[in-house]
């Protein structure tokens, strides 16, 4: 029988459940203990009687466990919450602390903090505007010889296609004369 599979509940009779011989020991030891023979009605009742039991507690250990497994997933999802509303609290305390100060202190505090933040970044920005005004001397004589050269640079490639083109007629002229 499967862990999750439930046992029939169906009813048999006393007949079907007791095989004379094939009782469990206990009973086997009231018998004997008793003096009652196999074939007496109260040992039928009682093999009747002990197999509905041990059916019985199947059913009820097959529940224990389904209710075990339940209460598992519950305890857990309580143990998260519990944690959860612990740093809430934590968390809610924090905000009324901050809450109970006065407006102006908490406006002292953002001014304080603004004036140093923004005298930090003007003075890298004047950093950075000091940096470029050096190299912007610089620059300017770079791209003046950057133009230059390529002032030359097509000046010498029109010369040199000129001249090809020259070279090319002259021989056809003369190839043809």
């Amino acid at each position: 029988m499967s862990k999750n599979e439930r046992p029939s509940q169906e009813l048999r009779s006393p007949e079907e459940v007791f095989n004379g011989d094939n009782l469990p020991d206990d009973l086997k030891w009231v018998m004997t203990h008793f003096g009652l023979p196999k074939n007496d009605p109260f040992v039928v009742l009682l093999a009747w009687h002990w197999h509905r039991v041990q059916s019985n507690k199947d059913v009820l250990e097959s529940a224990r466990q389904e209710m075990d497994t339940s209460l598992d997933a519950k305890l857990k999802a309580f143990e998260e919450i519990a944690a959860k509303s612990v740093s809430l609290k934590d968390e809610i305390r924090r905000l009324e602390a901050l809450m109970a100060r006065s407006p102006d202190t908490i406006a002292e505090e953002w001014r304080t903090k603004w004036d140093a933040s923004l005298k930090k970044g003007m003075a890298d920005v004047k950093a950075l505007s000091d940096s470029l005004n050096t190299l912007l001397p610089q620059t300017k004589s770079a791209f003046r010889t950057l133009r230059i050269h390529q002032m030359l640079a097509v000046f010498f490639s029109g010369l040199a296609s000129g001249s090809l083109i020259g070279i090319w007629i002259h021989s056809l002229l003369s190839s043809r004369l």
